[in-house]
């Protein structure tokens, strides 16, 4: 509805309403009639189509411009497209990186001598993985080669298989506590060598 006109001139609203063509017939034919006789009003109606029209071509080059959305709300939308089992298929594939994929320990290697008298056992760190290379100089039994871990006790802690390189027979123990150690050599049942171990 029209609003009603200050002393003898058209409120702003009405005019503003006329230039955006939403008045009725009614309304729009009482304002013309006033436009018609009234200067001020033309004056202010010509202010009026100007605001309006920056207003309008304001809005059309903010619907030309790309509306810009930051990088990380454009990846957050499209993590939320992901149905929800491709999510349970993310989950256990980490679950199993962490659980099941063994963790690389750094392995230290041992050179081993066969124990003669009085000569000091090897020293090796503790949990650690150990690569025990033992001496076979002046052995020349060709079977089968297992390696086993005493401790001080003579409980056997560690059983290997080990593999015959030259004159050097290499065998693996994990993890050994601190304490001292026995490493024997054997083929079959029979015990070849017995080397000492002090872990620390």
């Amino acid at each position: 509805m029209m609003s009603k006109p200050n002393s003898t001139h058209l409120a702003e609203e009405t005019l503003e309403m006329y230039s955006m063509g939403r008045l009725s017939e009614t309304e729009t034919e009482h304002v013309e009639e006033h436009l018609l006789i009234c200067s001020v009003c033309q004056d202010r109606l010509t202010e009026t189509d100007q605001f309006v029209q920056a207003i309008r071509s304001a809005a059309r080059e903010l619907e030309k411009e790309p509306v810009r959305v930051p990088w990380w709300s454009s990846l957050a939308q499209k993590l939320f497209l992901i149905p929800k089992p491709a999510w349970a298929a993310v989950a256990c594939a980490a679950l199993a990186l962490v659980v099941f994929i063994p963790r690389q320990t750094p392995t230290s290697v041992v050179d081993m001598q066969a124990m003669r008298g009085p000569e000091a056992p090897v020293e090796a760190p503790a949990n650690a993985a150990l690569t025990l290379r033992l001496s076979l100089k002046g052995l020349d039994n060709p079977g089968p080669l297992q390696v086993q871990v005493a401790d001080a006790t003579g409980k056997i802690v560690a059983i290997s298989q080990a593999q015959r390189q030259e004159d050097v027979a290499i065998a693996h123990a994990n993890k050994l506590s601190a304490g001292t150690y026995w490493v024997r050599l054997y083929s079959g049942t029979e015990i070849l060598r017995e080397y000492g171990l002090t872990v620390h």
